[in-house]
């Protein structure tokens, strides 16, 4: 029997009776005891000011603290799970204790206010307490069917509360085989009725995991079927599939499935994009925070297509998906890349090599590596290109890094439309040249103001340097000599009196041309002179 505390909360720690002659009385205490300790967890919820609502900063708006319940509650239920079956044989236990303890947990959750953005963001029960949930449901139902119809029942009101579908599992698991091979038969003949197939499908859906499992366990066949039916929402349940297909050799079935696999990767985990393993490249459509985990998985994939394709003599696929294999988790290795060519020859990958490059550069440079737009003609191509070809490819570089240099230096627009791969072009230089001690102001500048990837520069500067690199120093020298005093930004334009970056380019200038520099001071006293945030930054900055 329930009855109802001061609060108005419905109190569970008497809702099972002691019955006459019951041998366990420290096993019943200790139940009603774990139900007070339950109840006193959840009367905290609902209040935005309670404990459970809380914020790292004064400043911060309150967040419910799921951490901090769940805890709590997990550290009940993993005493609760050792007294289930005990409980569950008292004619007097309530069937529904723990149905209506979730759906208090529901109710309570919906009182914090609309700001805290729980209704999206949810609360997913413990493993403990998902566990008990399931168990209970189980001890306490007549068939299957009722264990079925109760958990459906149980899980169907509720919109912020969500079991946790690895507890539910671990909850299946503990039952015989016999007993899970009833839910799976109950479940099989219904799976392609709407209400099932929802359920099946719904990627939130703790049926799609029990389901999934059971089919895996006693019917291989259908478990892959509804595995490939998935990939279109999370590509790993590709995996199994995959690896069941090699092993009975259906080498056509498989390489369809990496295909699908790939491609659900690229729309769940990166930039949409229309993915062709031919001409796309892979690392270029996926944004880099993805897990190693996940990287892994992906790698394997590669690898199983690769060797797909070696099966089945598809010699110029399995050149295409080393290819790509190799670029996703070595992307900035130039060396690895150049043997890879080397050993299959550039012409079969051509499209693939036209896409790295254009990853290569975009990434140095900071674009975003965009499939439909031309690859940047800039020297970090040319110096690719001269990489990979042993015969005339230093002298292509210097025929074109020659002409380049000579152009920026008489065309300024020329040199604004590439700057950024002149920094770059700066910054390597330094490393091979004493510039950087000659010049440490005008490297540090080029070196903030790279908008790119400032870490993957190992392999380009060791091609760089093959090249003779340091014979284009005076060259660009001279561009920087002539174009600095263009870039100092006019002081008219400045954030909240912020000259910060006004004084790096004229230190610069200082540094490298002393004539402009003058000359600049001279302009700036005569348009500027009543600024003095910036005669003051000039004084203490630099050495007039």
């Amino acid at each position: 029997m329930r009855r109802k505390s001061e609060s108005g909360h419905t109190d569970f720690s008497d809702a099972v009776m002691p019955v006459s002659g019951f041998q366990n009385d420290n096993a019943l205490a200790q139940w009603r005891l774990l139900w007070k300790r339950w109840d006193d967890t959840v009367a905290g919820l609902g209040d935005e000011d309670g404990e459970y609502a809380s914020r790292r900063h004064n400043w911060e708006s309150r967040m419910f603290n799921s951490s901090l319940f769940t805890d709590r509650l997990e550290n009940i239920c993993q005493t609760m799970l050792r007294l289930l079956e005990a409980m569950a044989l008292l004619p007097e236990s309530d069937p529904d204790i723990f149905h209506k303890a979730i759906i208090r947990i529901e109710t309570a959750m919906t009182a914090y206010p609309d700001w805290m953005n729980l209704e999206q963001t949810g609360y997913v029960m413990g493993l403990s307490a998902s566990q008990c949930i399931a168990r209970w449901l189980w001890l306490t139902s007549s068939s299957t069917d009722h264990f079925i119809d109760r958990l459906g029942r149980l899980q169907a009101p509720l919109h912020i509360v969500h079991l946790n579908r690895q507890g539910i599992l671990l909850s299946l698991d503990a039952l015989s085989e016999n007993q899970q091979r009833s839910i799976f038969d109950a479940i099989h003949p219904h799976e392609k009725d709407p209400t099932w197939e929802s359920r099946i499908n719904h990627s939130r859906s703790v049926w799609r995991d029990i389901y999934l499992e059971l089919s895996r366990k006693f019917d291989i066949v259908r478990y892959h079927e509804n595995c490939i039916k998935l990939i279109s929402t999370d590509w790993t349940y590709g995996i199994s599939p995959l690896k069941y297909l090699m092993e009975t050799r259906r080498w056509a079935e498989a390489e369809n499935i990496c295909q699908r696999i790939i491609g659900g990767y690229i729309e769940q985990e990166g930039d949409p994009v229309f993915w062709d393993v031919e001409t796309v490249l892979l690392v270029a459509c996926i944004k880099r925070n993805i897990p190693k985990g996940a990287d892994d998985l992906v790698s394997e994939v590669l690898k199983a297509w690769r060797d797909i394709a070696e099966k089945t003599s598809m010699h110029h696929r399995r050149q295409i998906v080393e290819f790509q294999q190799f670029t996703y988790r070595n992307p900035f290795d130039w060396n690895g890349v150049a043997k890879l060519i080397r050993k299959t020859g550039a012409s079969s990958i051509d499209n693939l090599l036209k896409a790295w490059r254009q990853y290569i550069v975009c990434t140095a440079i900071g674009y975003h590596p965009d499939t439909s737009m031309p690859v940047l003609d800039c020297w970090i191509n040319w110096l690719i290109d001269a990489g990979l070809n042993d015969a005339i490819g230093k002298i292509c570089f210097s025929e074109k890094m020659h002409a380049w240099l000579h152009h920026v230096l008489h065309h300024f627009k020329a040199f604004m439309e590439q700057v950024q791969a002149f920094f770059i072009l700066t910054r390597d230089l330094a490393e091979m040249t004493d510039i950087g001690e000659r010049c440490p102001r005008m490297v540090n500048m080029a070196a903030v103001s790279i908008i790119g990837d400032k870490a993957h520069h190992r392999c380009r500067r060791e091609w760089l340097h093959k090249m003779n690199g340091a014979e284009y120093l005076p060259l660009v020298m001279g561009c920087w000599i002539k174009h600095a005093p263009k870039m100092v930004p006019n002081p008219a334009v400045s954030v909240a009196g912020d000259y910060r970056s006004h004084i790096q380019w004229l230190s610069v200038v200082q540094e490298i041309n002393p004539p402009a520099f003058k000359q600049i001071l001279e302009q700036w006293r005569s348009e500027h002179g009543h600024r003095r945030h910036l005669w003051s930054a000039i004084e203490s900055d630099i050495r007039i």
